[in-house]
């Protein structure tokens, strides 16, 4: 082979591994053919230059990594190649360098010629003859893009181990407002009568509030990798929510027409995540059409699997589906695009425009949840995304519909603990309405000197987790101390992590139940009920103050 000849005439006979006087002519002969087979199998592509740039050889490994057959740049001179719009800046580099006579190295973020982008680390180093004078140049190609991917991959993980942290601490806050909010609005509401204007407006705040501590949830569990609650949900109610948001931002050149089933089934989900999913597709739908104008349709019905099939969905188990669809007039993706669209950080949007986190989000909350979505379209001609949700059996459905049993209330005494005001003032006010006798604490050590004077005065502690010079936990140990068996409530706002914390050493501190702020009224009601009715029943059976867990 000539290709042989070239690379065995790279180096000067005295630079190879074995001296040619100690080789017969045939051990020579398979020495050069295995060189030449470790340069050909390589993973590592390899391009020779004579002195004058024009490319002699290239491996077979420079196709797989750039896509480029050898024959089309062979023959070539380097400096012809500089010209290419992206792949200009690496042939133009090994140029500048061959005409310095520079040896060097870089990295370089090439275009292949599918038009997909790989990142690749380049050496370039002269090679001299048996005179030294420099008879060729030749550069080391080695693909790194999956490495660089790794690495981003780490350092967005320990972007999002930041971000835990600074979630952690605003949600903790934040939670503390909401928790103040939701109680006095509930108790705002109460007061106000039933055909009142503000009864509306009252309603509007505890939704909102609602979902604001929903999506705080949802914050800490995407940053701490925890488990979303979820309830039979009608995806109805929540898509004509999204459109009165999405109306507003919408020019007047996009109309909006949403097709409901009779009786669509319910799905087994979180209310928040179904709300991203329709809210991330109907603004992709809407930057689709944002110049043009447009149609934007949604459309809800049920299927069972053999229909799920016929669009597509194969790989969906057997059973009944809420099949969910936007589809848009909008600009159309091609098919390399569809390919990468749930990837992600891929995005088509601008810099500022999007962060590529949209459709990967939405297609894992999608998988979560056991469903499937699927996308088809065509440049100009629109997008159809169609989402596959599992539907809920009958009785689940008539479960859902129960109306709720009426607030529990008692007269014991309760000690409420909690560096907040707000929370504090709304927390007293809301459990002497639900008949509680109630004394109330502004940090763990306040806290202590008041059950230190009185401990048999108090039937139950509600104390916040994390508050200045001592905390609930060790407010909670300093209690059982004092008087053992005592019911202690541990609120916390500090998420999902903070929480599996606390109940590991939940049975240590003697804490019988951890609620997670912020808590309505129902919840903390329930909460409060469940944990004296435990301790009245523990001490029928074991006796008074005696801790038996």
């Amino acid at each position: 082979l000539g290709f042989i000849k070239l690379l065995l005439g790279l180096r000067p006979e005295q630079e190879l591994l074995v001296p040619a006087g100690l080789l017969s002519e045939t051990d020579r002969e398979e020495v050069d053919a295995l060189l030449a087979s470790v340069i050909e199998q390589s993973m590592e592509g390899i391009i020779l230059f004579d002195s004058d740039g024009t490319i002699k050889y290239v491996n077979p490994a420079i196709r797989t990594i750039t896509g480029h057959a050898p024959q089309e740049i062979i023959g070539q001179n380097i400096s012809a190649l500089e010209g290419a719009e992206v792949t200009g800046q690496f042939y133009r580099s090994i140029w500048d360098a061959l005409s310095r006579g520079d040896e060097r190295s870089g990295h370089f973020i090439q275009a292949g010629k599918g038009g997909e982008f790989y990142e690749i680390d380049a050496t370039l180093w002269s090679i001299l003859d048996s005179s030294g004078a420099v008879s060729n140049q030749a550069v080391l190609i080695r693909d790194v893009t999956h490495e660089v991917h790794l690495e981003r991959q780490l350092r967005q993980a320990q972007r999002m181990e930041a971000i835990a942290t600074l979630a952690g601490g605003i949600a903790h806050d934040f939670n503390n407002n909401l928790a103040s909010i939701i109680t006095c609005t509930e108790m705002a509401r109460d007061d106000v009568p039933p055909e009142s204007p503000l009864r509306e407006l009252l309603d509007v705040v505890l939704k909102s509030s609602y979902r604001g501590r929903k999506l705080v949830k949802q914050i800490l569990t995407f940053c701490c990798q925890g488990e979303q609650e979820r309830q039979p949900v009608q995806v109805e109610p929540i898509i004509n929510e999204c459109l009165n948001l999405m109306r507003a931002s919408f020019p007047t050149s996009i109309s909006v027409h949403l097709h409901v089933e009779e009786k669509p089934g319910l799905i087994m989900a979180d209310p928040t995540q179904i709300h991203q999913i329709i809210m991330n597709l109907i603004t992709n739908a809407g930057h689709a059409m944002r110049i043009k104008g447009g149609t934007l349709d949604l459309s809800i019905e049920n299927v069972g699997l053999d229909t799920a099939a016929v669009s597509g969905a194969l790989d969906l188990p057997s059973g009944r589906y809420l099949k969910l669809t936007v589809k848009d007039t909008g600009h159309g993706m091609d098919a390399s695009t569809m390919e990468r669209i749930f990837d992600p950080f891929f995005t088509t949007k601008g810099h500022t425009e999007g962060t590529g986190l949209g459709l990967s989000v939405v297609h894992g909350i999608v998988r979560n949840h056991g469903g499937i979505i699927t996308v088809s379209s065509k440049p100009g001609a629109g997008a159809t995304f169609e989402i596959f949700l599992p539907r809920i059996e009958q009785a689940q459905q008539d479960q859902a519909k129960e109306s709720p049993a009426p607030l529990p209330k008692g007269n014991e005494r309760i000690l409420f603990v909690d560096d907040e005001q707000d929370v504090v003032f709304a927390g007293k006010l809301m459990l002497e309405r639900l008949g509680y006798q109630v004394v109330v604490g502004s940090d763990g050590l306040e806290a202590l000197g008041i059950f230190r004077e009185q401990p048999e005065a108090f039937d139950l502690v509600i104390t916040d987790q994390t508050m200045p010079r001592m905390t609930g936990t060790e407010l909670t140990r300093e209690l059982m101390l004092i008087r053992p068996g005592i019911p202690v409530i541990l609120c916390t706002g500090l998420g999902p992590m903070a929480e599996k914390a606390l109940r590991e050493e939940q049975d240590l501190a003697g804490i019988r139940e951890i609620a997670m702020k912020p808590l309505d009224r129902e919840e903390m009601a329930g909460i409060i009920r469940r944990v004296l009715s435990k301790s009245e029943e523990e001490q029928s059976v074991y006796g008074k103050d005696t801790d038996h867990r």
